[in-house]
């Protein structure tokens, strides 16, 4: 059977022999008029009756997410501002903040996603530094002890609305929420406090009760006073494939209620050697977004089975921290006892995640981009095609049973 995973904006594909399962999240189609599907749904808000009160606003501020996550911003913002000018709020009165948490930003990259017109309309774009200590304003303590360090125009706007996508996460359980400014305009020391819960055994995908990282960025979230929230569910194909907006928790249950019927998959057993991919651009842009895909590939793989992960990684490793730390250490048991041992970091984190795959599993890293130093600081096995990493995974398995992930960071396994 000739299978096909994406890769970059294309896909590689291999001819697999063993019995094979295809793990994919439910079919669903995409919504054809996006802006439609939004106003659609400011027009049957969960959890709150209207946006009446944003008529007297005059300093709205708009979360929207960058160039790593595959969200049609400038529509889904579009609409937002039609409907806000059916309240006299005018799009001059309305700054766009680019929330991507410790993410670097992409200039160039998140202008051409939002786009000519809705830049024309707007008051102002903003791009959030994390470790910009005068652009931050603190807000005190959660009950945990978590410091919250938002952005300062955030917070000082008088309105504040928040835009995203709903997707599994390996820490927060579902992406969305309260997330877009708990984590998307936080300073460092709060991403870093609630992403260091990451050890709980609830701090997993799909798990939003008893997540001590999700309740830490719902805390946040209500101290934020999030006037509304607009959140996507993609499909597996990452088109909208329906909006939510409303109050922002419980617009945002209802939208995790409804990806749990796209994403969750039910597996019967596990595999002896799974081939994965994040999903293509932006999902694998480097190693650091590509490692979401181990996740997913953890549940459905055997212990002592290979992973392949198909990863264009065009930015490469993605973050100096990772990088630093991979390359500091000869083993994945190194790596993991530096993360326990010292106080938590971001981009350590991110070391301890992918040496966590490593302990327990071989990886092998498929990717035309990444180079052959690359692989040997991130202690796995490199090859540029499928039928190199196939051949390297019969050296150390002979698979009974093959997994296929085309869409890795976006499906939801569930053994049975």
């Amino acid at each position: 059977m000739r299978v096909a995973l994406p890769y970059g904006e294309g896909k590689m594909e291999v001819e697999l022999e063993d019995e094979i399962n295809i793990l994919q999240s439910k079919k669903v189609e995409k919504v054809e008029d996006i802006k439609r599907e939004v106003y659609n749904a400011l027009n049957q808000l969960i959890g709150i009756k209207s946006i009446e009160f944003f008529r007297e606003a005059e300093n709205v501020c708009i979360v929207v997410s960058d160039q790593t996550r595959p969200l049609p911003s400038g529509l889904i913002v579009e609409a937002i501002l039609d409907k806000l000018e059916e309240f006299e709020v005018d799009g001059s009165q309305v700054t766009l903040m680019v929330g991507g948490g410790l993410h670097a930003p992409n200039e160039k990259a998140v202008k051409a996603i939002i786009g000519k017109n809705v830049l024309k309309r707007v008051g102002g774009l903003l791009f959030h530094d994390a470790g910009d200590d005068q652009n931050l304003v603190y807000l005190g303590k959660t009950g945990r002890g978590t410091p919250i360090w938002l952005n300062k125009e955030f917070v000082k706007a008088d309105k504040r609305i928040v835009t995203g996508a709903i997707t599994p996460h390996q820490i927060m359980g579902y992406t969305g929420g309260a997330k877009g400014a708990a984590v998307g305009v936080a300073g460092q020391k709060t991403i870093e406090a609630t992403h260091s819960l990451l050890t709980s055994p609830k701090a997993r995908l799909g798990i939003l009760d008893g997540n001590p990282a999700r309740e830490e960025i719902e805390e946040i979230g209500k101290r934020a006073k999030i006037d509304l929230l607009v959140n996507a569910v993609l499909n597996s194909e990452d088109e909208v494939a329906k909006i939510f907006a409303g109050h922002w928790y419980e617009a945002h249950r209802a939208g995790v209620k409804y990806a749990k019927e796209l994403f969750e998959v039910r597996i019967s057993r596990r595999a002896d050697l799974v081939l994965a991919s994040p999903g293509g651009y932006p999902r694998d842009i480097d190693v650091y977004q590509s490692q979401k895909a181990l996740a997913t590939s953890e549940i459905v793989v055997k212990e002592g089975g290979v992973i392949i992960l198909t990863a264009e990684c065009r930015e490469g490793i993605g973050n100096p921290v990772f990088e630093h730390v991979m390359k500091s250490f000869d083993t994945p048991e190194e790596v993991m006892d530096y993360f326990l041992r010292t106080p938590f970091r971001m981009g350590v984190h991110k070391a301890y995640l992918w040496a966590r795959t490593l302990l327990r599993n071989k990886v092998i890293l498929v990717s035309k981009e990444v180079e052959e130093e690359t692989g040997r600081i991130l202690k796995v096995e490199l090859t540029e095609n499928l039928e190199d990493a196939l051949d390297i995974a019969h050296g150390y398995t002979e698979p009974e049973t093959v997994a296929v992930i085309p869409h890795a960071s976006t499906i939801l396994p569930k053994l049975e």
